[in-house]
């Protein structure tokens, strides 16, 4: 992982640098060179800029310049975006911040068979700070996070009907603070991960393929015991159009997970799937899927259960105005019995030196050992309206809605909360082709 003053202005640059030189191998005369300035200005009025259960409602005006560069030819593109995002609270000055990134993506013909690609991000969230009203403190406040994220692989065309790609990539976190509540979720950790596919074009309407990955995660110890987890998965997929207006996707699979701690090994088998269907409109799409992951319950009692259910409408009213239309509910539900072995805490009594552990622990040669059950019940609700107006070529403005409700129960609480925003934005950028 980078370290904390890598995403400086200076060595930003110098990564747009070498991600840019990824293409010059591949310029040819007759690319297309653009550079793409703009900025974008909003106001949003959010009931629950803290989101914690009682509600503090606060405006808020963000500001986002962005600079991109691309390369088009025949043979493929290399693209590469920088953007700032400064958010400025009226009343919650200690949320201010100004967030960073960059991201890239690269495809590049070799030859009539064989393809090049890459994509990845570099992303820097500033802390928010605690919020307090007199005594009492109303919001937690965040760390620094810094988001490492790079991939890439080969694509080879076996016949005009099928092809296969190998690929793999890091992706890495990194926070100022770590903790373990799992309202904060915050542990710094390194991804590292590897996949092939194949895709075979049945027909005309049909097309299947079919995917193995391997990804290997280690979880930095923050006093609950290092972690790394390797897991194993298989997908087949199946994509058919009905027609020209109507298309369908169903998937299954396997996902084997096995997580190494200091305790021991928890092993678990579970299943991963789900459909989509899409219909088409002359200026637009609706699209329904449905997604689900279940981890049935192995010898150390671990049991995962997440449901997605999306819905999504986008359609362009007239030639300069867009409507987009999103809908989301998620229900997640785990039960774990997870062994513990962690140091015990030391307390100097004048004469005595006391040895305490946890709940749920006794000390066992000189470790606080036992077994902690975790329940974790939650569900969220989110719903988007947005609309688009190109007022001019190059000016355009939008207002969106969005409404989110999390629900939590259990034996540990991930957070209960509701929020409406409205925000109203801005957007001018002007296109420079260089050849």
């Amino acid at each position: 992982m980078f370290r904390r003053n890598d995403l400086s202005p200076g060595s930003a640059l110098l990564v747009l640098l070498a991600a840019w030189s990824l293409s010059a191998p591949f310029a040819y005369a007759k690319d297309r060179i653009r550079v793409f300035p703009s900025i974008t200005v909003n106001q949003e009025y959010d009931t629950n800029v803290l989101r914690e259960e009682d509600d503090e409602a606060d405006w808020v005006t963000r500001i986002i310049p962005k600079l991109s560069f691309a390369r088009e030819s025949e043979q493929g593109h290399a693209r590469v975006w920088l953007g700032l995002v400064s958010r400025l609270y009226a009343e919650f000055d200690e949320l201010d911040g100004t967030d960073r990134y960059m991201k890239w993506d690269v495809d590049h013909s070799l030859s009539s068979r064989l393809s090049v690609f890459s994509e990845g991000r570099l992303m820097y969230l500033e802390s928010q700070d605690a919020v307090a009203d007199g005594d009492t403190l109303i919001g937690e406040g965040r760390p620094d996070q810094r988001q490492t994220q790079a991939g890439g692989g080969l694509r080879y065309t076996l016949s005009p009907m099928s092809s296969i790609t190998a690929s793999g990539g890091y992706f890495g976190r990194d926070y100022s603070s770590n903790s373990p509540d799992p309202r904060d979720a915050r542990r710094d950790s390194d991804t590292r991960w590897g996949a092939l596919s194949h895709n075979r074009v049945l027909n005309s309407t049909n097309r299947l393929s079919s995917s193995l990955q391997y990804q290997q995660t280690d979880f930095e110890n923050i006093g609950v015991g290092s972690e790394t987890d390797d897991m194993v998965s298989g997908t087949v997929q199946w994509d058919r159009a009905w027609s020209p207006i109507w298309s369908s996707t169903l998937s299954t699979g396997l996902r084997w997970l096995k997580a190494d701690t200091d305790a021991g090994s928890n092993t678990t088998l579970g299943f991963v799937g789900g459909a989509s269907l899409t219909r088409r409109f002359r200026r637009g799409e609706f699209n329904l899927s449905y997604q689900r992951e279940t981890r049935p319950s192995s010898g150390l009692g671990s049991s995962l259960d997440t449901d997605t259910l999306r819905a999504a409408f986008k359609t362009r009213l007239t030639q300069r105005l867009r409507l987009e239309i999103f809908g989301e509910y998620e229900l997640f539900n785990s039960a774990n019995e997870t062994d513990f072995s962690v140091n015990p805490s030391v307390q100097q009594i004048p004469g005595l030196t006391v040895l305490s552990c946890p709940s749920g622990g006794t000390l066992e040669g000189g470790k606080c050992k036992g077994t902690v059950n975790d329940v974790i019940e939650s569900g969220s609700v989110v719903a988007s309206v947005r609309l688009d107006w190109q007022i001019r070529q190059r000016l355009f403005t939008f207002v969106r809605y969005r409404y989110q409700d999390q629900t939590s129960s259990g034996t540990r609480n991930v957070g209960e909360f509701d929020s409406h925003r409205i925000m109203l934005g801005f957007e001018f950028g002007y296109p420079f082709d260089m050849k």
